[in-house]
């Protein structure tokens, strides 16, 4: 073999080498993404939002029903995109693992938003207390269950997380009494 062929096997060699490390360096870097919720939208029966002094329950019997309200009617397209957005949610990088530091993100019980879902067996399927991230308004923060920790979301649900019974519900329209002349 000539010197330059030598030269190019070391330095083929090298960058190998280099690619390697590298990958193993991003895999050790790479943030675990976790499911908060352990079920899916066909196998929810209730769920509960609560915020400060307001809480809200819905519950599903033929259709979802908004918990002693009971003149309103849940809006689908709000109700969809709840089950949808919501149940798909992942944690992601632990952010805090101080539990004094639950106050700064917000996932305290005084400042945050907690969401019970309950599965369709009458199971708690999660809790879950949400905050709103300061510098990324498309993730959140969670503290999940019982866990001291506090994690990023890979989306922002926050916006859904209403209290109020009149963001998951309307009047129904008052039924048609005209008579159509003949």
């Amino acid at each position: 073999m000539t010197r330059n062929q030598k030269i190019m096997i070391a330095l083929l060699v090298v960058i190998g080498a280099a690619f390697l490390m590298n990958s193993y360096a991003q895999k050790k870097r790479k943030s675990s993404s976790d499911l908060i919720f352990q079920a899916n939208s066909e196998n929810i029966s209730a769920f509960t939002i609560s915020k400060a002094e307001q809480s809200i329950t819905l519950e599903l019997a033929d259709v979802w029903l908004i918990a002693d309200h009971d003149t309103l009617q849940v809006k689908d397209n709000i109700m969809q995109n709840f089950l949808d957005r919501t149940l798909a949610v992942r944690r992601g990088t632990v952010v805090s693992k101080n539990p004094d530091k639950w106050a700064t993100y917000s996932v305290d019980d005084e400042a945050g938003t907690r969401l019970a879902v309950t599965d369709g067996k009458g199971e708690p399927a999660g809790t879950a207390i949400f905050g709103p991230s300061k510098s990324d308004f498309s993730r959140n923060y969670v503290r999940i269950g019982d866990d001291p920790n506090v994690y990023q979301t890979d989306i922002g649900i926050i916006f859904q997380l209403q209290p109020s019974p009149t963001y998951w519900g309307s009047k129904p329209a008052p039924p048609d009494t005209s008579v159509a002349d003949s």
